[in-house]
C-alpha cells in the first residue's frame, strides 16, 4: 500500500501502513502556519513514519510525482520477483 497524508491525524495511518512493509508520504500545505509544520515534521519524520515532506504536485518533474512513481515500480518489481521465485520452487 502507499499512503499520502498531510496532517497529524494521518499518523495512525502512517504507523499502520509503515508497519506492514508499504511505503508513506507526506505533503506539506504552504498554507500552515510555521509551528503546525515544525510539530508535523516531528512526529513524522523522527520515528521514520513517512517518506518526503513535499509539496502536493505529481508531475514528471515533481518531487513527490518522481518518488511515487519509484515506490510503484519498485512495488511491482517486487510482485514480478516473488512470482518467478514461486514458479522456480515447483
Amino acid at each position: 500500500m502507499i499512503y499520502i497524508g498531510d496532517g497529524l491525524t494521518d499518523i495512525p495511518c502512517f504507523r499502520l501502513v509503515d508497519d506492514n512493509k508499504g511505503k508513506c508520504f507526506c505533503v506539506l500545505d504552504k498554507g500552515k502556519n510555521i509551528s503546525a509544520k515544525i510539530k508535523f515534521f516531528k512526529k513524522i519524520f523522527e520515528p521514520k513514519r513517512a517518506m518526503g515532506g513535499c509539496i502536493p504536485r505529481y508531475g514528471k518533474n515533481n518531487s513527490l510525482g518522481n518518488l511515487l512513481r519509484t515506490a510503484v515500480a519498485t512495488k511491482i518489481g517486487d510482485i514480478i520477483l516473488e512470482k518467478k521465485k514461486a514458479r522456480e520452487i515447483f
